[in-house]
């Protein structure tokens, strides 16, 4: 948690964070899931603990890293679909005329 005041070194990795998540196939819509398992989690492990107020800690620092982890996400996104136009518009220069096209036999 008190790192959590360095903002300038932990958006940068939580954004890196986050655009990693594309490579392990983790929709944008799970986050709120984790959200919601990990409260859940918290409530069982730490019992009479978890106080509204640990709660509504925990909640916040979540709320905080998943939204610059959702961040990084979508733009790891666009970077690969830009790439895979690109790679499609290369692939489309490349081909010779006529090619791919049935040709009676």
């Amino acid at each position: 948690v008190a790192g959590l005041n360095d903002t300038a070194r932990l958006v940068p990795m939580l954004t890196k964070l986050g655009a990693r998540h594309l490579n392990y196939g983790v929709p944008e819509s799970y986050w709120p899931v984790l959200g919601r398992a990990l409260d859940s989690t918290l409530r069982e492990i730490l019992g009479e603990a978890y106080t509204p107020d640990v709660q509504s800690s925990w909640t916040t620092v979540y709320a905080f890293m998943s939204s610059i982890m959702t961040q990084g996400l979508r733009q790891a996104t666009k970077r690969a679909e830009a790439m895979e136009a690109q790679e499609a518009k290369a692939c489309e220069t490349k081909r010779p005329a006529g090619a791919g096209t049935p040709t009676a036999g």
